[in-house]
Protein backbone atom coordinates (compact mmCIF):
# COMPACT_ATOMS: atom_id res chain seq x y z
CA UNK A 1 0.00 0.00 0.00
CA UNK A 2 1.04 3.64 -0.46
CA UNK A 3 2.03 5.77 2.46
CA UNK A 4 3.57 9.16 3.04
CA UNK A 5 7.31 9.13 2.32
CA UNK A 6 9.31 10.62 5.16
CA UNK A 7 12.69 10.17 3.48
CA UNK A 8 13.83 6.95 5.20
CA UNK A 9 12.70 3.34 5.34
CA UNK A 10 14.18 0.93 7.87
CA UNK A 11 14.49 -2.69 6.83
CA UNK A 12 14.82 -4.63 10.09
CA UNK A 13 16.00 -7.88 8.46
CA UNK A 14 17.40 -8.09 4.98
CA UNK A 15 18.49 -11.58 3.96
CA UNK A 16 21.18 -12.37 1.40
CA UNK A 17 20.62 -12.64 -1.49
CA UNK A 18 17.69 -10.33 -1.59
CA UNK A 19 16.08 -7.34 -3.19
CA UNK A 20 13.86 -4.74 -1.62
CA UNK A 21 12.06 -2.41 -4.01
CA UNK A 22 10.80 0.94 -2.80
CA UNK A 23 8.53 2.87 -5.13
CA UNK A 24 8.21 6.60 -4.59
CA UNK A 25 5.69 8.67 -6.50
CA UNK A 26 4.50 12.23 -6.42
CA UNK A 27 3.31 15.11 -8.52
CA UNK A 28 5.63 17.63 -10.10
CA UNK A 29 4.64 21.22 -9.36
CA UNK A 30 2.86 22.73 -12.42
CA UNK A 31 5.39 25.56 -12.71
CA UNK A 32 8.49 23.36 -12.47
CA UNK A 33 10.90 23.28 -15.40
CA UNK A 34 14.28 21.64 -15.68
CA UNK A 35 15.68 18.41 -14.34
CA UNK A 36 14.63 16.47 -11.25
CA UNK A 37 17.52 14.73 -9.50
CA UNK A 38 16.85 11.88 -7.10
CA UNK A 39 19.54 10.09 -5.15
CA UNK A 40 18.89 6.98 -3.07
CA UNK A 41 21.40 5.73 -0.52
CA UNK A 42 21.49 2.54 1.52
CA UNK A 43 23.42 2.08 4.75
CA UNK A 44 23.80 -0.68 7.30
CA UNK A 45 25.38 -1.33 10.68
CA UNK A 46 26.67 -4.62 9.24
CA UNK A 47 30.10 -4.61 7.60
CA UNK A 48 29.71 -3.77 3.90
CA UNK A 49 32.70 -4.95 1.83
CA UNK A 50 31.77 -2.63 -1.11
CA UNK A 51 30.31 0.69 0.03
CA UNK A 52 30.97 2.21 -3.42
CA UNK A 53 27.68 0.84 -4.76
CA UNK A 54 25.46 2.09 -1.92
CA UNK A 55 24.15 5.13 -3.75
CA UNK A 56 22.37 5.67 -7.06
CA UNK A 57 21.22 8.88 -8.77
CA UNK A 58 18.62 9.36 -11.50
CA UNK A 59 18.13 12.60 -13.43
CA UNK A 60 14.74 13.12 -15.09
CA UNK A 61 14.08 15.95 -17.53
CA UNK A 62 10.65 17.46 -16.91
CA UNK A 63 8.75 18.36 -20.06
CA UNK A 64 5.99 20.95 -19.84
CA UNK A 65 2.57 20.68 -21.41
CA UNK A 66 -0.46 22.93 -21.03
CA UNK A 67 -3.86 22.52 -22.67
CA UNK A 68 -4.97 26.08 -23.38
CA UNK A 69 -8.67 26.48 -24.14
CA UNK A 70 -10.09 29.63 -25.70
CA UNK A 71 -13.73 30.67 -25.65
CA UNK A 72 -15.41 33.83 -26.84
CA UNK A 73 -18.74 35.56 -26.34
CA UNK A 74 -20.32 38.59 -27.91
CA UNK A 75 -21.86 40.62 -25.11
CA UNK A 76 -23.90 42.97 -27.34
CA UNK A 77 -26.74 41.37 -29.31
CA UNK A 78 -28.04 41.90 -31.86
CA UNK A 79 -25.26 43.72 -33.67
CA UNK A 80 -26.28 46.80 -35.64
CA UNK A 81 -24.38 48.89 -38.19
CA UNK A 82 -22.82 51.90 -36.42
CA UNK A 83 -23.57 50.09 -33.15
CA UNK A 84 -21.29 48.78 -30.43
CA UNK A 85 -19.69 45.37 -30.39
CA UNK A 86 -18.05 43.88 -27.33
CA UNK A 87 -16.18 40.57 -27.33
CA UNK A 88 -15.10 38.73 -24.21
CA UNK A 89 -12.33 36.17 -24.74
CA UNK A 90 -11.52 33.69 -21.97
CA UNK A 91 -8.35 31.59 -21.95
CA UNK A 92 -8.19 28.69 -19.48
CA UNK A 93 -5.16 26.53 -18.75
CA UNK A 94 -6.23 22.91 -18.21
CA UNK A 95 -2.59 21.93 -17.58
CA UNK A 96 -0.94 19.87 -16.41
CA UNK A 97 1.79 22.58 -16.43
CA UNK A 98 1.65 26.34 -16.11
CA UNK A 99 1.55 28.02 -19.55
CA UNK A 100 4.17 30.71 -20.13
CA UNK A 101 4.44 33.39 -22.83
CA UNK A 102 0.74 33.12 -23.73
CA UNK A 103 -0.54 35.32 -26.56
CA UNK A 104 -4.10 35.92 -27.79
CA UNK A 105 -4.55 36.92 -31.43
CA UNK A 106 -7.76 38.41 -32.82
CA UNK A 107 -7.36 40.05 -36.21
CA UNK A 108 -10.26 42.49 -36.01
CA UNK A 109 -10.93 43.72 -39.57
CA UNK A 110 -11.09 47.56 -39.41
CA UNK A 111 -13.48 47.59 -42.37
CA UNK A 112 -15.95 45.65 -40.21
CA UNK A 113 -15.15 46.89 -36.68
CA UNK A 114 -13.76 50.40 -36.31
CA UNK A 115 -12.02 51.84 -33.28
CA UNK A 116 -11.19 48.42 -31.83
CA UNK A 117 -9.67 48.65 -28.36
CA UNK A 118 -9.12 46.37 -25.41
CA UNK A 119 -9.12 46.78 -21.66
CA UNK A 120 -5.60 46.32 -20.27
CA UNK A 121 -6.68 46.18 -16.63
CA UNK A 122 -6.71 49.91 -16.02
CA UNK A 123 -7.76 51.63 -19.24
CA UNK A 124 -8.91 51.06 -22.82
CA UNK A 125 -6.08 51.04 -25.40
CA UNK A 126 -5.93 50.55 -29.18
CA UNK A 127 -6.22 46.91 -30.19
CA UNK A 128 -3.26 45.89 -32.38
CA UNK A 129 -4.35 42.31 -33.07
CA UNK A 130 -2.43 40.53 -30.29
CA UNK A 131 -1.96 40.79 -26.56
CA UNK A 132 0.47 38.96 -24.32
CA UNK A 133 -1.11 37.37 -21.25
CA UNK A 134 2.19 36.27 -19.70
CA UNK A 135 1.88 33.15 -17.56
CA UNK A 136 -1.43 31.38 -17.00
CA UNK A 137 -1.24 29.07 -14.01
CA UNK A 138 -2.76 25.59 -13.94
CA UNK A 139 -6.60 25.90 -13.77
CA UNK A 140 -6.44 29.68 -14.11
CA UNK A 141 -8.54 31.71 -16.58
CA UNK A 142 -7.55 35.10 -17.99
CA UNK A 143 -9.96 37.37 -19.85
CA UNK A 144 -9.46 39.78 -22.75
CA UNK A 145 -12.23 42.24 -23.56
CA UNK A 146 -12.30 43.92 -27.00
CA UNK A 147 -14.80 46.54 -28.09
CA UNK A 148 -15.45 48.66 -31.15
CA UNK A 149 -18.12 49.91 -33.53
CA UNK A 150 -19.67 47.88 -36.36
CA UNK A 151 -19.12 49.75 -39.65
CA UNK A 152 -21.64 50.29 -42.46
CA UNK A 153 -19.58 47.88 -44.60
CA UNK A 154 -20.12 44.94 -42.23
CA UNK A 155 -21.94 41.96 -43.70
CA UNK A 156 -24.45 39.87 -41.83
CA UNK A 157 -23.42 37.84 -39.91
CA UNK A 158 -20.28 39.49 -38.52
CA UNK A 159 -17.68 36.77 -38.09
CA UNK A 160 -14.76 37.06 -35.66
CA UNK A 161 -11.99 34.58 -34.83
CA UNK A 162 -9.58 34.51 -31.89
CA UNK A 163 -6.72 32.13 -31.12
CA UNK A 164 -4.31 31.43 -28.26
CA UNK A 165 -0.73 30.19 -28.24
CA UNK A 166 2.04 29.59 -25.74
CA UNK A 167 5.42 30.28 -27.32
CA UNK A 168 7.28 28.08 -24.82
CA UNK A 169 4.96 25.27 -23.66
CA UNK A 170 3.61 22.45 -25.84
CA UNK A 171 -0.18 22.27 -26.10
CA UNK A 172 -1.39 18.64 -26.36
CA UNK A 173 -4.76 19.67 -27.82
CA UNK A 174 -4.57 22.49 -30.35
CA UNK A 175 -8.14 21.82 -31.53
CA UNK A 176 -9.43 24.12 -28.75
CA UNK A 177 -6.98 26.97 -29.42
CA UNK A 178 -9.16 28.80 -31.98
CA UNK A 179 -12.74 30.00 -31.71
CA UNK A 180 -15.00 31.75 -34.24
CA UNK A 181 -18.31 33.42 -33.48
CA UNK A 182 -20.86 34.88 -35.89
Amino acid sequence: SWGVWNGTRNLPLFNYPGINNILIRGDVAPGYTGTLTNTATVSTSTNDPDSGNNSSTVNTTVSTSADLVISKTQTVSPLKKNGAVDYQINVTNNGPSDATNVTVTDNVDPSIVSGAEYYNGSSWVVWTGTVGLGTILLNETKTVQIRGTITNLASDPVSNTASVLSATVTDPNTANNTVTIN
